[in-house]
C-alpha cells in the first residue's frame, strides 16, 4: 500500500484529530464534514491508502452515532 507524502498525511492526520475532537464534544455534524474533508484529500483511487481504512471507519462511527447516513462520501 503507498504511502501519503509528509505534508499531505500531516493535512489529513489534522482533520482527523479534529474530526474525533468534534465527535468528543457531541458536534457530529461537523465531525462528519471534517472526515469528508480528509477524504477528499486522500488522491485517486483513495481506497489505496492506509488513511482510507481510519477515514471511512471514523466516518463509519459518526453515521451510527447519528442514527444513519444523512450525507457521506
Amino acid at each position: 500500500m503507498p504511502e501519503l507524502d509528509d505534508s499531505l498525511y500531516a493535512r489529513v492526520r489534522g482533520l482527523c484529530e479534529r474530526g474525533d475532537d468534534l465527535v468528543d464534544d457531541g458536534r457530529l455534524d461537523e465531525a462528519l464534514q471534517t472526515f469528508l474533508s480528509a477524504w477528499r484529500l486522500l488522491p485517486e483511487p483513495r481506497t489505496d491508502w492506509e488513511a482510507a481504512t481510519w477515514i471511512l471507519a471514523a466516518t463509519g462511527d459518526v453515521n451510527f452515532q447519528r442514527g444513519g447516513i444523512r450525507g457521506g462520501l
